[in-house]
């Protein structure tokens, strides 16, 4: 079973016990967990702005900054920020998140690297076909990678939200999240050094051809068909057809969107 992608907060099992909880009424006891969650995920370090401290009733607040004398829950600095106690203890930070992140990325190029490295190596020692080769060092490289999450990488995760969002608009079924996918897309990258934006591009000529939206169905046939398709899609948009075409297209979106501002002028009082 895999582990759950969500981000979660540490609440104590004695947590509801505390004498400066237990005493809470049902609106404060809820505000205080509501304002932890919002710190956790928006990463604020304990801190809740103002403006964003009005979604919780004044008389829930009020508990919080007066349930203890020394250490209440909640404290308010000169700016009307609020702030919560020991926060920083029984949570993540936003630098010791930042730091696993950043830890991650640089696993990612490291593996990166190293692939290079020995496929040269695999190439040059051993008499082997093309396919054999890449096989051999990829599934060998790639162990070093298990311990990292295979969707921790944001350009990885950014590429496969892509493809499903493209698979959806052709009523196809969505790609689930595999190791073997998350590889398909990180070779991409790190090996073939392909840009997402170059990678969103190839998508979205190959399910918009006839022939290839019916073969390109997952990430790993998009790397293995990927130089094809940006052949052909350049030569598309080389011919005088295309270019037609595209020039068709831009009038008739300029049209829609010069009728849609007349309506719109139309129906102001």
């Amino acid at each position: 079973m895999s582990r759950r992608r969500d981000l979660f907060a540490r609440i104590s099992l004695d947590y509801a016990d505390h004498p400066k909880i237990a005493a809470l009424t049902d609106a404060a006891f809820r505000a205080h967990i509501e304002m932890i969650l919002y710190s956790r995920r928006y990463m604020t370090d304990g801190q809740i702005a103002k403006q964003i401290a009005k979604r919780w009733p004044e008389q829930a607040l009020s508990e919080l900054l007066s349930n203890d004398p020394d250490t209440p829950s909640l404290t308010l600095d000169e700016s009307g920020n609020y702030h919560l106690h020991g926060f920083n203890e029984m949570q993540e930070t936003r630098e010791e998140i930042e730091h696993k992140r950043r830890i991650r990325a640089e696993a990612g190029r490291k593996g990166g690297r190293a692939r290079a490295k020995q496929a040269a190596k695999q190439t040059s020692s051993k008499l082997l076909s093309k396919t054999q080769a890449e096989t051999e060092t990829e599934t060998e490289t790639y162990k070093a990678e298990k311990i990292a999450d295979a969707f921790s990488r944001d350009d990885v995760l950014e590429v496969f939200n892509y493809f499903n969002t493209s698979l959806k608009r052709l009523d196809a079924k969505p790609v689930t999240k595999t190791q073997t996918s998350a590889d398909a897309i990180r070779r991409l990258i790190d090996l073939d050094g392909r840009t997402v934006e170059q990678i969103k591009t190839a998508i979205d000529f190959a399910h918009g051809h006839d022939f290839w939206q019916s073969n390109i169905l997952s990430p790993k046939s998009l790397r293995e068909k990927y130089d094809t398709l940006r052949l052909q899609a350049q030569q598309r948009k080389n011919t005088p057809q295309q270019r037609a075409t595209d020039y068709a297209n831009d009038r008739w979106a300029l049209a829609q969107k010069n009728k849609r501002t007349y309506q719109n002028r139309k129906e102001e009082p």
